[in-house]
């Protein structure tokens, strides 16, 4: 494409003017920011004025410490010259010459080494001008290559704008959220399942109580806390099978070797109401119900009471 500030030919994929740096136009890509477009547009343009202002600023520079030298170098050499052929005359006056062509020749001889002074002092001046343009044609090819990497970065944010617009990461969180609360609930059902699961097992269990109390009223309520501390866990226990036995040690008798485990987790279900209790294997009968256990909790007046 043309540039339009320059009119030079530039590349169609370029956001800048590879020759003067103008911005070209960001065509109708709505995905890059309109704040961004102002900066890149801005950081170019500031570019090339910096650059065109510091190469004004070094060749005024250049030209005016050139002028000041030379003309600090002419008064040095007129000064020179004119103390050189004053003190010439001088010893022409007190020694004398033979030939007065003899004078001019020395006078054509110190021209001319002022002249090749005067030549050499232009070729340095011409050389430092000659480094100071190399400079700045430097400088311009660094404020080009600045250029270039404004509009690699506006294509990679306008890429990464494509990828990863507000929309679809929104849409994208939404997606994971739905997902974490099915984790939610499908975690709530496996542990209501799992927890009906050690219910239905404990169901399986028969229990006996040989519980006695001072009072009517305080057997009954310890009975209504016993069964609710079963009924929690799933054991299937009853007002039936609490028999107004006196105990003589707090315990849980079981008769089966296979339910030792289970019996142990009925002491630790009860610790809190009756932290001395333990539990003991029993000898076991043909017919006995090998699920069956027994568990003794004597009144306070025993002596042996284990209530905590």
């Amino acid at each position: 494409m043309e540039c339009p500030t320059c009119h030079q030919q530039t590349p169609d994929s370029s956001r800048f003017c590879c020759h003067c740096g103008s911005s070209l136009g960001m065509g109708n890509d709505d995905s890059l920011s309109a704040g961004l477009r102002r900066a890149i547009d801005d950081a170019s343009h500031k570019a090339q004025q910096t650059l065109e202002a510091e190469a004004e600023q070094l060749r005024m520079t250049t030209v005016a410490e050139a002028q000041k030298e030379i003309l600090s170098w002419v008064k040095i050499q007129f000064w020179a010259v004119t103390v050189a052929l004053g003190l010439f005359i001088g010893f022409l006056a007190f020694f004398g010459y033979q030939r007065y062509e003899d004078f001019v020749v020395a006078i054509d001889k110190q021209k001319e080494e002022v002249g090749v002074q005067a030549h050499a002092a232009q070729v340095a001046i011409a050389e430092n001008q000659t480094a100071v343009l190399e400079q700045i044609d430097k400088s311009k090819d660094y404020a080009l290559e600045n250029i270039e990497r404004l509009n690699a970065i506006s294509d990679q944010v306008k890429k990464f704008e494509d990828k990863y617009s507000v929309d679809k990461i929104e849409k994208q969180l939404t997606q994971y959220e739905e997902v974490f609360r099915n984790i939610d609930q499908l975690r709530g059902e496996a542990v209501a399942a799992l927890k009906n699961i050690r219910m239905l097992g404990n169901s399986r269990y028969r229990f006996v109580v040989h519980i006695t109390q001072t009072s009517t009223q305080a057997r009954d309520q310890e009975i209504q806390h016993i069964m609710k501390v079963f009924d929690e866990q799933g054991y299937v226990i009853g007002p039936e099978n609490f028999k107004d036995i006196t105990a003589d040690q707090c315990q849980v008798l079981y008769y089966n070797p296979a339910v030792k485990g289970k019996a142990q987790a009925v002491v630790a279900l009860l610790d809190k109401t009756y932290p001395g209790m333990t539990a003991q294997q029993q000898p076991s009968y043909i017919d006995r119900d090998p699920y069956l256990m027994l568990i003794k909790v004597p009144s306070p007046s025993a002596g042996t009471d284990c209530r905590g």
